[in-house]
């Protein structure tokens, strides 16, 4: 269980390549995304959106928040 795009935490141990190792041992796993954001605003996962979308590394997904907006964030 994990989100690739916590791998940004590369210095407390966290590595993308443990993603395709595991889908490499384990070829018939089901992989699901959760995508819903309860935590955070939708500004909030809008602008982590825009940093990491252009990391070749994540697998796709859109995350989605389902809390409501609240004041922009200039970047």
């Amino acid at each position: 269980m994990g989100d690739d795009d916590q791998t940004i935490f590369g210095f407390n141990g966290s590595n993308h390549e443990n993603f395709q190792l595991f889908r490499t041992h384990y070829p018939a796993f089901t992989e699901l995304r959760l995508q819903r954001n309860y935590r955070s605003s939708g500004v909030i996962v809008e602008a982590a959106r825009a940093v990491i979308q252009n990391n070749k590394l994540r697998s796709s997904k859109n995350p989605q928040a389902v809390g409501t907006n609240s004041q922009k964030v200039n970047i």
